[in-house]
């Protein structure tokens, strides 16, 4: 009889201690799962900002195309101005030529009559 109730208290103990280990597992599982949640929501953000870090790369790339293009044309315009002002310059030589033969045309018709 006391073999029995002790061996009644020893199930009693390993049940007990059975509920407590279950009500641990049961905790460990919902724990697993909110990690696993939480796993998912993060590997969802950081897809989402590998694809923004993309996109910026290419409106980068793109930027960095246009800056070029727009430096090239900028060089382009620098000589066309200075082949402009070259050019009035020459002209501007020339008018002074024509008007220096005006002078001399009018002091030759002035001295004529």
């Amino acid at each position: 009889e006391d073999e029995l109730k002790r061996a009644e208290e020893r199930v009693k103990n390993a049940e007990a201690r059975v509920v407590v280990i279950e009500d641990e597992l049961q905790a460990i599982g919902e724990n697993q799962k909110q990690l696993e949640v939480s796993e998912e929501k993060a590997r969802r953000r950081e897809e989402k900002y590998q694809e923004q870090i993309k996109q910026i790369n290419i409106r980068l790339k793109q930027a960095e195309a246009r800056s070029e293009y727009a430096e090239m044309n900028i060089s382009k315009l620098h000589l066309r101005i200075d082949e402009l002002e070259d050019e009035i310059i020459r002209e501007k030589l020339k008018i002074n030529a024509v008007s220096g033969q005006l002078d001399d045309t009018f002091n030759e018709m002035l001295n004529k009559y």
